[in-house]
């Protein structure tokens, strides 16, 4: 029989690839372990938060060795903010983690073998570009923004780096002057997109 495992247990992990969702593949005895923010490369402490079968989820409680990879965000909120999974890395480096995503998804999902180079479509810049976003509206908090990573909790952000300049804009002017009050539902959610020229937002609980 295998090693044992618990929630809360604590582990040293190498993350050997990214895969879906933004998780860090790593392995210890007899168990696979799925790491949010993590970079390929790095050494880590993790400790168990979810546990079914062979597979884990778990926390970083303390970067051991860091990948070459790893940087810092730019982002004040990132590792609370569930809104982004990949500001640990450089940009160049997040669009290898995607491409990586996507080959893995082809094998373990769809079972084709796809050798081919799969090309990517970065943007030229590396903040600022983000032209589509989800925030969520705590009608009761009197808060918009994003989800807490791994919660309803809503972050009442000042700031998003990687949101387009108009669409940020649209977020901040939500925050100061929309009508928590009209509201019966104690979350609501807001769709909104850019086309550089022009900001559309749409959610069921507004009219207008």
């Amino acid at each position: 029989m295998g090693r044992k495992y618990k929630i809360g247990e604590k582990l040293e992990v190498e993350v050997k690839k990214i895969v879906p969702n933004g998780f860090g593949l790593a392995f210890a005895e007899n168990l696979t372990v799925f790491v949010p923010l993590s970079v390929v490369g790095d050494r880590l402490q993790v400790r168990i938060d979810q546990l079914k079968g062979k597979t884990a989820f778990a926390e970083i409680l303390e970067i051991v060795k860091p990948s070459e990879d790893r940087i810092k965000p730019k982002c004040e909120y990132f590792g609370r903010c569930g809104g982004c999974n990949f500001q640990q890395m450089p940009y160049e480096k997040q669009l290898e983690a995607k491409v990586g995503i996507i080959r893995d998804s082809l094998s373990r999902i769809g079972k084709i073998k796809f050798e081919d180079e799969i090309s990517i479509i970065g943007s030229p810049k590396e903040f600022d570009y983000r032209a589509r976003a989800q925030w969520h509206v705590d009608t009761r908090r009197k808060r918009i923004g994003y989800f807490q990573r791994s919660s309803h909790n809503v972050i009442d952000v000042e700031n998003c780096p990687i949101l387009a300049p108009e669409l940020e804009e649209t977020l901040f002017d939500l925050q100061k002057n929309i009508a928590y009050e009209s509201f019966w539902e104690e979350i609501v959610k807001i769709e909104a997109a850019s086309n550089l020229d022009e900001v559309s937002v749409f959610s069921d609980e507004i009219l207008e």
